[in-house]
């Protein structure tokens, strides 16, 4: 990679004040600025089996809230859900009520240890 002499006498100045090689201060530098521009939405996020990180969070929402965590319920769409999973989401919710009915006749079955 090539950079401009400014640059290269701020990396040097840099590297030996960290104690290290210049390539390795490089790398740093360039590592952390990628991420803060991945965090700030300037480089799109990277996709888990064609899922977005939101999307992955919404299904361990979904999750969670099958499971009976303490999650709010309006952090969960249906219809993102039923999007992402190519289920109807009326299904989904049907699914959500069954199983809160059925959590709160048997309020101590189905409880998980963590």
């Amino acid at each position: 990679m090539t950079l401009p002499e400014g640059s290269i006498d701020k990396l040097d100045r840099y590297a030996g004040a960290m104690k290290t090689k210049q390539a390795s201060a490089a790398a740093y530098l360039l590592q952390v600025k990628l991420d803060d521009m991945e965090r700030e939405g300037e480089i799109p996020q990277k996709q888990l089996a064609k899922l977005t990180e939101q999307d992955f969070e919404q299904i361990k929402d979904f999750t969670s809230l099958l499971l009976g965590d303490h999650i709010e319920r309006n952090r969960v769409s249906f219809a993102l859900l039923g999007r992402l999973l190519e289920v109807e989401p009326e299904r989904l919710s049907e699914l959500y009520q069954l199983i809160t009915e059925g959590r709160s006749k048997n309020p101590t079955k189905g409880k998980t240890q963590k």
